[in-house]
């Protein structure tokens, strides 16, 4: 009979601190097959400067606000329009919109630091039991 992996004892020994974890990669455990990852990969761990600084900057207009930003494949032909860029996104999670001019300074600080703006929605909508629409914005930047 084949042995199988038990979870509870697992998890047990893992809270009792009886297993041996690499801690310095985010608790992945090669022995069980887990992958081994970078703090650049953990979620809130290595982000990107420009991620924070922008944040920062926008959150003077909501404390709920998420930038998050990424960089398209490079692999592309030269007459591709997105080769050298990145992307980028702003949500501000709030459920209500923006008055049109402070909607506007958002804007204004996002393009102030460079980033071309691609769409821009500040449009709060709610269906209720699937999901929320917030106001948000998308841009690229040079990489």
């Amino acid at each position: 009979m084949e042995d199988k992996f038990d979870l509870y004892e697992w998890n047990k020994k893992r809270y009792l601190g009886e297993l041996d974890l690499n801690v310095d990669y985010g608790g992945d455990d090669p022995k069980i097959g887990a992958e081994e990852e970078s703090d650049a990969n953990v979620v809130g761990e290595g982000s990107d400067p420009k991620e924070n600084k922008l944040e920062q900057e926008l959150s003077k207009f909501s404390n709920n606000v998420s930038v998050q930003m990424g960089k398209y494949s490079q692999d592309r032909p030269d007459s591709d329009p997105l080769k050298g860029k990145g992307y980028g996104t702003v949500k501000f999670i709030t459920r209500n919109e923006f008055p049109d001019n402070e909607w506007n300074q958002i804007l204004n600080v996002i393009k102030d630091n460079g980033y071309e703006i691609t769409q821009d929605s500040n449009y709060y909508d709610m269906e209720p039991g699937e999901r929320e629409w917030f106001p948000s914005v998308n841009f690229i930047f040079p990489v």
